[in-house]
């Protein structure tokens, strides 16, 4: 006959280890779609084996944003900022408005472009700055399903006391001193005072000079300086600026009926700590926004070109922004 008084001090300790675990062990812990078993109670007397049947718990199904879409339609409104052009998951990569500058109430066109989801490119013209160039002339058919917008650059090269550079060449000398639209290698840009805010780092890809800073430190500095000749000699004209906020985003501001004081007022008003005017008279200021390759609008009425000029090509230098 076995002898049982051996096995039965091994089942007294296994019901022991049994109770412990019921009562006091790890417990799984609690995640989004991972298997989770239910807590069993404790029981009356000691168990040999439990069997709890699984769950699962599935984490809610959420749909993202489409990574474009386009801002409805709709006039602008004085001083009431609104979306234009293409939305980047949700989020503008324009934002618009209008506001008086000069006499008469004359309304100007100011958008800031979002920094976060744009990157600016300095295309050449066909004839200037002269020379060939990485862009030039036109944006490209395969670039233009990432074309959030393009504006006019400055004066004429000969005429803009400052420089044209881009892509480790240069086609007119910087100036130190000169406010310059300096764009980065990461697609970043800011404006700036030559030589003091910036200078010829390894990350500069462009720059494009003209005249000297209209705004500097939130400050409007138009009361100095050389603004530009206009047509009939003529205080009051169509004129353009870029310029750029405390968060590094971009502000043009363009519209009919403007001095350089008004103008900079403008930049000031929208936010602008630091600016230039670019180019002037009513043939040279244009900033078209666009919701698909080919398909674009006018930011305000009055712009002498159309959206097709930066398609179809542009003797004079400009600006175009895509998305990142």
């Amino acid at each position: 006959m076995t002898d049982c008084r051996g096995a039965d001090a091994w089942l007294a300790v296994a019901v022991l280890v049994l109770a412990a675990c019921s009562s006091g062990g790890a417990k799984p812990a609690l995640g989004r779609g991972q298997p989770v078993s239910a807590p069993a109670a404790t029981p009356a007397r000691p168990r040999r084996t439990t069997t709890t049947a699984p769950r699962t718990i599935t984490a809610p199904t959420t749909t993202s944003p489409p990574p474009l879409a386009v801002a409805p339609p709709g006039p602008l409104t004085v001083g009431q900022w609104r979306a234009i052009g293409v939305i980047v998951r949700g989020v503008p990569t324009l934002m618009a408005t209008v506001l008086p500058g000069g006499p008469g109430g004359a309304l100007v066109g100011v958008v800031r472009v979002n920094a976060a989801l744009t990157r600016p490119v300095l295309y050449a013209g066909t004839a200037e700055p002269g020379g060939a160039w990485p862009n030039q002339g036109a944006v490209p058919v395969g670039a233009r399903t990432s074309l959030v917008a393009a504006f006019n650059s400055g004066f004429h090269t000969y005429a803009s006391s400052g420089g044209w550079f881009d892509h480790g060449r240069t086609a007119v000398s910087l100036r130190n001193g000169a406010a310059s639209l300096v764009i980065r290698s990461d697609g970043s840009a800011t404006v700036a005072s030559w030589g003091r805010d910036a200078s010829l780092t390894p990350d500069v890809v462009s720059v494009r000079q003209n005249l000297g800073l209209l705004v500097d430190g939130g400050v409007s500095f138009a009361g100095r300086g050389y603004w530009g000749a206009t047509f009939g000699h003529v205080r009051y004209t169509w004129r353009s600026g870029v310029g750029v906020d405390a968060a590094g985003n971009l502000l043009y501001a363009g519209g009919p009926g403007q001095d350089a004081q008004s103008l900079a007022q403008v930049l000031v008003r929208a936010g602008a700590v630091r600016a230039m005017q670019l180019d002037i008279n009513p043939q040279w200021v244009a900033f078209a926004y666009y919701t698909g390759p080919g398909s674009g609008s006018d930011l305000i009425p009055g712009m002498n070109y159309g959206p097709g000029r930066w398609l179809s090509g542009s003797s004079r230098d400009f600006i175009a922004v895509f998305t990142r």
